[in-house]
């Protein structure tokens, strides 16, 4: 896990990350990385004693692969209608601030989490380098992952517009959080959950 916490203690953050649920689960060995040089560090070593490094934040982890790999959705297609139609729901509210939102095979116990695809730059090393100076970073959005089971995306269904939209802003804005330690404007986060609350 590369994530950097500005305050705190960054193992017990770390160790807490949604994004790791699955694998906490699984009891699969996780690296903590903290450093601020670890970015660059994990572009340049791939793998260690035959094992290949994989960030968990960002593209497919592949726990189908495991021995105890969850069971595939019924449907022919594997898609739920009602999740494709709830899914792109969110998507439409978090138009500006996400590519994409999907059911998340990381999650267990946590409702919401982002990623990135394989070959996009994340988030620490973006910090990293607009604070050298660096106006020329490639835009990109991160993905948000829900987890269908969870109560609070099971919530979202139903609701009337404006309570669905401060919830899944506020879904999206937990999954800031927790993965970056921060959101973007903590007013109107802090309105949001005064008004669900």
């Amino acid at each position: 896990v590369q994530l950097h916490e500005q305050s705190g203690d960054f193992r017990a953050a770390a160790r807490t990350s949604p994004h790791l649920d699955q694998l906490r689960s699984r009891g699969v060995e996780v690296l903590l990385l903290g450093d601020r040089v670890d970015p660059w560090i994990m572009n340049q070593l791939h793998e260690f004693d035959g094992k290949q490094f994989q960030d968990v934040t960002r593209g497919e982890l592949g726990l189908e692969k495991l021995a105890d790999a969850p069971s595939k959705p019924a449907t022919p297609d594997g898609e739920d209608p009602a999740l494709t139609a709830l899914f792109a729901r969110v998507k439409a509210v978090l138009v500006d601030a996400v590519s994409d939102v999907r059911a998340s095979e990381r999650l267990a116990e946590s409702p919401a989490c982002l990623t990135r695809d394989d070959d996009e730059m994340g988030e620490q090393m973006r910090r990293l380098l607009a604070a050298t100076g660096r106006t020329d970073l490639p835009e990109g959005k991160p993905r948000l992952e829900l987890n269908p089971s969870h109560p609070l995306v099971r919530r979202l269904e139903g609701l009337p517009d404006e309570e669905f939209s401060d919830l899944a802003r506020l879904l999206y804005d937990q999954a800031q959080l927790t993965g970056q330690g921060h959101v973007a404007n903590p007013g109107e986060y802090a309105q949001r959950l005064n008004r669900l609350l």
